[in-house]
């Protein structure tokens, strides 16, 4: 048996539009530090991601949860990030990576034909 699905209301649709820029900008900011790739097979605090990637830990907590929020990494109850099967696709070494277009995408130079 199926189910019928409800389009979100106009209000709710254009602010999923409108923060879709935010969230593609998150997520250059996640590749370009490499925090896929630092990011091992065990969940990390933010604190740890940030000495790996050479980054300061508070606004990198904020880039985690904000893409925690989207699903792209997973926000643990104490507080460590963990891979989701979104996030490994960032991953250099991933197979079906998908990182290189992902940063293509969200070139600046993309925005100005906009």
């Amino acid at each position: 048996m199926t189910t019928a699905q409800t389009a979100p209301p106009p209000s709710m649709r254009l602010r999923e539009l409108a923060f879709a820029a935010a969230c593609a900008a998150a997520l250059r900011a996640a590749a370009r530090l490499g925090v896929p790739d630092a990011l091992g097979d065990h969940p990390m605090t933010a604190e740890d991601l940030a000495a790996a990637v050479k980054a300061e830990a508070r606004p990198l907590r904020r880039l985690l949860r904000t893409l925690s929020c989207y699903g792209v990494f997973a926000e643990l109850p104490d507080g460590t990030f963990a891979h989701t099967d979104v996030s490994r696709l960032l991953r250099e070494d991933d197979p079906n990576s998908l990182r290189a277009i992902s940063l293509w995408c969200t070139e600046p130079w993309t925005w100005d034909a906009w």
